[in-house]
């Protein structure tokens, strides 16, 4: 039953991806992002969990991934229907064009952010001295100015890489060394992710061709990320212990959302925690104390030692925190919100929403580990990316209509 419940899921993936693909003209969309890496990892855990001594998943977890990824892909399909336009059937993503106005804002943000990130991390160094303690990530960017700037980086530097075909020297600096500090931060996810945007967006824009020896190497470079990350943190790292760790990296969520549900651990736990952000601003106005957004349930998912875990996939993480019928509500607003961000890009043409949805989608494509969702990221970019979307359309309002030369007269006679 087990092997046959990770097929259905594989075989469920797929025909959406073939719906999608008819809709869309493409399989980059939110289902293809969440389900691919999903079902490998699931097909993964399943083959070869417990001969590496991990836990493998039961088939109640498995039908849980079926049902939510169901939940997940309908509101698209019904989103789509009169809102694809025949060009979206033809070449979707041939259409995106970058605003110049847009770019010129960023790029100044971005080196005002470099400057802001760079004395922060200068005065963290010259208190902490040790790069990579949890003490030196949490006063380097855990929060505050800093903290924040770094968080906007990561969405300009994959903008920017992606918006110019022959990439800078400036862009690729500014690129690098926010890759740079998000690993002297130590969050090996957030450098993960920001490459994947940024090469993503330049695969779909410029219609590169995708093929084994392009694959291998990005699964490569994302396994040297996790490897670095902890040589930074721990120092001389045993091979054996980056090996174990990456697979107990790579099955945390699914073996830890079986051995939830078999431990009989409560479910529908504390739903507000899937919307962690919102409630910490109100808690932050109040001055009550700022929650952390991380579950405090740890399972063992080991079978010859104790390895423990305490995420359970996108799909588990809901559940656990919202239970059954309050977590389908989340996942079928989540599948709503993924793919209008996708469909509003294309339809708009816009290059600055395209990349919001990726970051958007390749935290989906890391489903197969946790829900991301409630990061202060997510609600921080959005904003963002509105703020600039709605000034830039300010500015070249007022140009257009003469104002903004008749301010800038206006304020030269006043001096």
């Amino acid at each position: 039953m087990l092997y046959l419940a990770a097929i259905l899921f594989g075989l469920e993936v797929f025909l959406f991806l073939l719906a999608d693909r008819k809709i869309y003209n493409s399989i980059y969309t939110p289902v293809g992002f969440l389900g691919v890496p999903f079902v490998a990892v699931v097909t993964l855990s399943v083959l070869v969990g417990n001969r590496i001594g991990f836990v493998q998943p039961d088939v109640l977890t498995i039908l849980i991934f079926i049902y939510g990824a169901a939940l997940f892909w309908l509101p698209g399909m019904l989103l789509s229907m009169g809102t694809v336009s025949a060009e979206l059937k033809v070449s979707p993503f041939t259409f995106i064009r970058f605003d110049q106005v847009v770019n010129r804002t960023i790029r100044l943000l971005s080196w005002l952010f470099l400057l802001i990130v760079t004395l922060g991390f200068a005065r963290t160094y010259l208190v902490y001295g040790r790069i990579g303690s949890e003490a030196f990530s949490a006063a380097f960017a855990g929060g505050g100015l800093v903290g924040h700037c770094l968080s906007m980086m990561k969405y300009n530097a994959a903008y920017l890489f992606a918006s110019e075909r022959r990439v800078s020297f400036g862009t690729l600096f500014l690129f690098l060394t926010t890759l740079l500090f998000l690993m002297m931060y130590n969050v090996k996810g957030w450098v993960i992710m920001t490459l994947l945007v940024a090469l993503v967006a330049r695969h779909l824009l410029y219609q590169s061709r995708v093929n084994v020896v392009k694959v291998v190497a990005i699964l490569a470079l994302g396994t040297g990320i996790f490897a670095v990350s902890y040589v930074i943190s721990l120092g001389n790292v045993d091979p054996v212990f980056l090996f174990e760790h990456f697979f107990h990296y790579l099955f945390a969520g699914v073996a830890g959302l079986s051995e939830h549900l078999r431990a009989g651990v409560e479910t529908d736990h504390d739903f507000l925690m899937l919307f962690q952000p919102i409630r910490n601003i109100v808690y932050f106005l109040l001055g009550k104390e700022v929650v952390g957004s991380f579950s405090e349930f740890w399972v063992n998912i080991h079978l010859f030692g104790t390895r423990t875990s305490n995420v359970k996939t996108f799909f588990g993480d809901i559940i656990v925190f919202g239970g059954i019928a309050k977590g389908s509500v989340v996942v079928i607003w989540a599948g709503l919100a993924s793919y209008a961000l996708l469909l509003f890009s294309l339809v708009k043409r816009s290059g600055i929403a395209l990349v919001l949805y990726l970051f958007f989608a390749v935290s989906l494509a890391l489903g197969w580990f946790a829900y991301y969702f409630n990061s202060l990221f997510y609600y921080e970019v959005v904003c963002y990316v509105f703020l600039l979307l709605l000034g830039t359309s300010l500015y070249k309002f007022l140009v257009q209509k003469g104002y903004w030369r008749q301010l800038l007269t206006t304020d030269r006679e006043s001096k």
